[in-house]
């Protein structure tokens, strides 16, 4: 006989996946990614950092870090999973909405890298392995001009920049 604690899981799992969407208008699965970005921006992360000047000096103060958009959280957040979005990506109907999502999201990593919101070269390992779509024929090389302060900055750029060539 199942323990009362195995009923509960097990009813939870049931519940789970009758959730599980399968989008058949691009416009709502669409509807439902922009949700997801509003939600981002809305709902940032927060770092303690030790206050180092001014009146609150030596606190330590929480501090709004921008949510960076991720394959993973869309899907969760959308109740889908990536091999759905992939079948996404392949059909006639919703390839559209699915790759313009995913520009979207590997937008919002490299220009955060860029600016130095998100770490380069983890955000250049996260879009290799988030790259679903390997059409290389497809890609545009659209350069690009960034004005830097420093030396450091263009260095650091520039290996980002290489990286992303390699992928």
């Amino acid at each position: 006989m199942q323990s009362e604690k195995n009923k509960r899981c097990s009813s939870r799992k049931k519940k789970f996946v009758q959730t599980i969407k399968d989008y058949k208008d691009p416009d709502a699965f669409l509807s439902a990614a922009f949700e997801y970005f509003a939600w981002c921006e809305d709902n940032p992360w927060t770092k303690k950092e030790l206050q180092r000047s001014g009146d609150r000096k030596g606190e330590i103060v929480e501090i709004p870090v921008t949510r960076p958009y991720t394959l993973a959280g869309l899907c969760v957040y959308c109740n889908i999973n990536e091999s759905i979005f992939r079948t996404y990506l392949k059909s006639d109907d919703m390839k559209g909405a699915a790759q313009h999502i995913l520009d979207t999201i590997c937008q919002n990593q490299t220009e955060g890298a860029i600016i130095g919101a998100y770490n380069s070269s983890f955000v250049s390992r996260l879009l290799e392995l988030n790259s679903i779509s390997n059409d290389q024929e497809n890609r545009l090389d659209v350069p690009f001009m960034v004005t830097v302060a420093d030396s450091k900055t263009k260095d650091e750029l520039e290996k980002f920049r290489d990286k992303l060539r390699l992928g």
